[in-house]
């Protein structure tokens, strides 16, 4: 098998429901003991209405999320070397300091392993069901971040923001991490991702772009950094495996007259994603398993198409 970045799997999507939740510690040890895997994530959706406001997808209020922060912390329990991450994390509609002490448990869980991947929720009910102005959000997450950095390095520590404000506090136990978990934003490339990139993170979860794109924005993010002063090589990057059909064509969930996802095209994209410069690849754990009664083969056969991955 070529090198490629670990893989760390995401767990949303698969059969979980309707009473089988409480099996997500022993599949993540299952996923571990597979050796397949650098890692898990896991994302979610707080609330979610019938209807999300300006999206034409799907009834999300149908779609089962645990509750990413205490599903981590019951993996950590179980596991040893699988890296945990959130993918992602609805940052803004959390309070900031009880985020900073609900991620410093979770490092310490974990003993370093997890990152937060940190997003803005684009459904504005979430907004409005916890009394926040959906307008407010990316201002609510560089404060929200801002901080949790300063929690997770002093304490006491105060904090003076557009929207948040307190100080002087204490927040015992600082994290595991010397000055907290690392962060790795979602977003589209931007100025302003850069800057947060660069000021309160420490790495980049892209939206779907092109493979030459995605390359030329690592870079760039690469080189923002080091004119910061901060080490370039120290940014971690996910790099999404693609829904593919058999003859590599991009699959849309139901959709109609589109084929299923081929497992195997979507991982012959492995080489090319890991060439742009991204330090994490990331599979749907829908894609190789949609029975959890069948896991273990379904490892078997994922291991024997990673197996045989041609070369670049």
């Amino acid at each position: 098998m070529p090198a490629l970045p670990p893989i760390y799997v995401n767990l949303f999507g698969i059969p979980f429901a309707p009473r089988r939740f409480h099996e997500m510690p022993e599949l993540a040890r299952r996923l571990e003991a597979s050796g397949l895997f650098g890692g898990i994530s896991i994302g979610e959706r707080t609330v979610s209405p019938p209807k999300v406001t300006g999206s034409p997808g799907p009834d999300h209020s149908l779609i089962p999320f645990t509750e990413p922060v205490a599903t981590l912390a019951a993996v950590a329990g179980v596991t040893t070397e699988l890296g945990l991450m959130c993918a992602v994390l609805g940052v803004p509609v959390r309070p900031a300091v009880l985020l900073a002490k609900e991620l410093a448990t979770l490092d310490h869980l974990a003993q370093g392993r997890f990152v937060l991947g940190a997003s803005v929720s684009h459904v504005p009910e979430e907004y409005d069901a916890v009394g926040l102005s959906f307008d407010d959000r990316y201002r609510l997450l560089d404060d929200t971040i801002g901080a949790c950095r300063q929690l997770w390095s002093s304490a006491p520590a105060s904090f003076e923001g557009d929207l948040v404000h307190f100080g002087p506090l204490s927040a015992n136990p600082l994290p595991w991490t010397p000055g907290g978990p690392p962060v790795w934003f979602a977003s589209h490339f931007s100025a302003d991702l850069v800057r947060r990139v660069v000021e309160l993170g420490d790495g980049w979860m892209p939206w779907p772009v092109g493979y030459d794109q995605m390359a030329g924005d690592i870079h760039s993010l690469r080189k923002a950094m080091a004119d910061a002063g901060r080490d370039p090589e120290s940014l971690g990057v996910l790099g999404v495996l693609p829904a593919l059909d058999a003859e590599s064509h991009p699959v849309h969930a139901g959709a109609p007259g589109e084929g299923p996802p081929d497992l195997a095209a979507m991982l012959g994209q492995a080489p090319a994603i890991a060439a742009t410069g991204v330090s994490v690849l990331g599979l749907g754990m829908n894609f190789f398993s949609t029975d959890l009664d069948s896991i273990d083969a379904d490892l078997e056969h994922l291991g024997n198409l990673l197996a045989n991955l041609p070369a670049g």
